[in-house]
């Protein structure tokens, strides 16, 4: 499996000018340094100052921010990789969109290496872009 990892391709650059790009400058940045972007198909972490989780995703060669609320919930199965693991309801509210909430694991490496497939996860981002739109899209909560 390991002589696999040299030819993935590695999620897209994560920087703190991408953090601050597409959220607000006040949230409180998650730490990235150990993070093997071979392992990911998706970004997502929780700043509990502002009770929101803000998920970053690559879907059509753009990058896409999420932002919502995360509410904790027992095991079950995440919509994203399809495992039972521990979830959580994230929910996303916006103007255009009635309110959508999405079983999700609480662990984002655990997703991403249960993920066999990127459709669940773009079937969630999908109604929440504007295809009108070709560069960074973001969507508040």
């Amino acid at each position: 499996m390991l002589r696999l990892k040299i030819y993935v391709i590695p999620f897209g650059k994560i920087s703190e000018q991408l953090f601050s790009t597409f959220f607000d400058n006040e949230i409180k940045l998650p730490s990235i340094e150990n993070i093997d972007l071979r392992d990911i198909s998706y970004f997502k972490w929780q700043d509990p100052g502002v009770n929101k989780q803000f998920i970053i995703a690559s879907m059509n060669n753009e990058l896409v921010g999420l932002i919502g609320i995360f509410t904790r919930a027992n095991k079950g199965i995440c919509e994203v990789c399809n495992r039972y693991e521990e979830i959580g309801v994230f929910t996303i509210e916006n103007d255009t969109l009635p309110k959508q909430s999405h079983y999700m694991c609480q662990d984002i490496m655990k997703c991403n290496q249960n993920m066999t497939s990127l459709d669940q996860l773009h079937r969630i981002i999908t109604p929440h872009t504007d295809e009108k739109t070709p560069s960074m899209i973001l969507v508040y909560s």
